[in-house]
């Protein structure tokens, strides 16, 4: 689940070269099943962080990018419908220049409540990288075990992000965003701990900024 993403970003953070450092930012976010609790409401880590934003600090975000649910051994990424779909355009055609259209598909799934929605409310461009429609069967389960996930799985998103960064880094590509309806929302009743899921973000060059 989302210790997947967490382990992608971690990698990430290795492996993102010096020169590339001050226009990433890597996130960390907590209780983002926690509306299953009564009292509770969803995506609770990544709304504060949102919401403590300065106005001035969300002006440079260029792009938000969610990874969750990353890990499995048969991952099958479709297009997440809330994304902004420029985002999205670049990051699969990332995937299918570097031969994951296996794992990046074409076809689209569902709309999610997840972490890049506080984002999307404010404007700012933002992707969800997640398996659903359908989740695996053992997700939200004790049988979401270490068997179930790939290491090949990990890498994939991982390339893939980190062609990303490479391409958009030192340029000034902005992903505007789109205005596309949400859709229906994908849920299920499985029970689930609140997750730590994580995200990553793109800052704009201030002029100057090497």
């Amino acid at each position: 689940d989302g210790a997947s993403g967490t382990a992608v970003l971690l990698e990430l953070a290795r492996v993102i070269p010096a020169s590339s450092r001050s226009d990433v930012e890597l996130v960390f976010f907590d209780a983002e099943d926690s509306g299953y609790y009564e009292g509770w409401s969803w995506i609770v880590g990544s709304t504060h962080y949102v919401a403590e934003l300065p106005p001035e600090r969300r002006s440079t975000i260029r792009a938000m990018v969610l990874l969750d649910m990353v890990g499995d051994a048969n991952l099958q990424l479709k297009r997440e419908l809330s994304s902004t779909r420029s985002l999205q355009d670049q990051v699969w055609s990332i995937a299918a220049s570097l031969g994951h259209d296996d794992v990046f598909l074409s076809s689209y799934g569902g709309s999610i409540i997840d972490d890049h929605r506080p984002f999307l409310d404010c404007g700012i461009p933002a992707l969800d990288i997640i398996q659903h429609d359908p989740f695996p069967w053992y997700w939200h389960t004790l049988e979401d075990t270490p068997d179930k996930c790939a290491a090949g799985s990990l890498e994939a998103v991982g390339r893939v992000i980190e062609a990303f960064v490479a391409q958009t880094a030192h340029q000034s590509t902005t992903f505007e965003p789109d205005g596309l309806s949400a859709g229906p929302v994908v849920l299920t009743l499985a029970i689930a701990a609140p997750v730590l899921v994580a995200v990553l973000y793109l800052r704009c060059r201030r002029p100057g900024h090497k």
